[in-house]
């Protein structure tokens, strides 16, 4: 009778540590990409798991997963701005840790928006706040002068 009491118990705790484990697994599947301009929409199947994970893009310069946002696991989709040509690497963790899931695609045909600047006119502020200073004294000027003419 003990040793059915203890390996029920040690079932129970087997099972309840399978549970707790698995909160923290995100079963996604079929990840796939559609582009807009700019705008990357992953899309994806899941499964079960955690209803959060966190969402990382890895840098190119620095090889290191920045922080994007969290995001809720059952929308099935999810959208990102992204920069440029090249190579995109999405991370998937879920909240509160577990497994990983890594996405990437390549971005080819982006044209890259260039801004032309015109002649910017070399003005600083107290140029400006002169010219607005000697309008001020001759409009005041001018007051008293006419507030002057009709008095005598």
């Amino acid at each position: 009778m003990r040793k059915f009491f203890i390996s029920i118990m040690l079932s129970c705790c087997f099972f309840l540590g399978w549970v707790f484990a698995t909160d923290n697994v995100v079963w996604m599947q079929h990840i796939t990409h559609t582009r807009t301009d700019a705008t990357v929409n992953l899309s994806r199947d899941v499964m079960s798991g955690n209803n959060q994970a966190d969402m990382f893009l890895r840098n190119d310069t620095t090889k290191v997963f920045d922080f994007l946002s969290t995001i809720d696991v059952f929308k099935k989709s999810t959208s990102l701005h992204i920069t440029g040509n090249g190579n995109y690497v999405v991370r998937f963790i879920p909240t509160g840790g577990g497994n990983d899931i890594r996405y990437s695609f390549f971005v080819t045909g982006m044209q890259e928006q260039q801004t032309t600047i015109t002649h910017v006119p070399k003005t600083w502020a107290t140029s400006n706040i002169l010219l607005v200073l000697g309008i001020a004294v001759f409009l005041y000027v001018l007051y008293w002068y006419r507030k002057i003419a009709r008095s005598s």
